[in-house]
């Protein structure tokens, strides 16, 4: 996902539009919309985006940029390898899912941790200072 597109979503979450509500005011679909924002298409541009700003509160194209710009800082290191997953072909989705799963289980190792033997009845002051 684009910052652009992270923008928007963020831009219609916060005016609570669903992507259906934000697809029939500017006469588009819903999945337009999902496209645009899991990045599967380009942010649009233009009168497009106009159209969609007009809607996200009104704002300016500059303003938007301004904003895709500043959010860059914002995208996590979970945000930015799911979008290499989303580019990635098959061949590379298998070589990542290999590394992964290979980091993930040696970085991870499992710890096992001892029983703690079940009390039964309750305990005395004394028995507690023998312990």
């Amino acid at each position: 996902m684009t910052n652009e597109a992270r923008v928007l979503k963020d831009l219609r979450v916060q005016h609570g539009l669903s992507m259906r509500k934000a697809g029939e005011l500017i006469g588009l679909s819903d999945s337009y919309i999902a496209h645009i924002e899991t990045g599967r298409m380009d942010a649009p541009k233009g009168a497009k985006l106009d159209r969609l700003l007009a809607i996200y509160g009104g704002i300016k194209q500059k303003s938007y940029y301004e904003r895709v710009r500043d959010y860059r800082g914002k995208v996590t290191e979970r945000d930015e390898l799911m979008e290499l997953a989303t580019r990635a072909n098959e061949a590379q989705i298998s070589t990542i899912l290999a590394i992964a799963k290979g980091i993930i289980q040696t970085a991870a190792p499992r710890v096992s941790v001892p029983k703690v033997p079940k009390v039964t009845g309750a305990l005395n002051p004394s028995q507690l200072s023998q312990t």
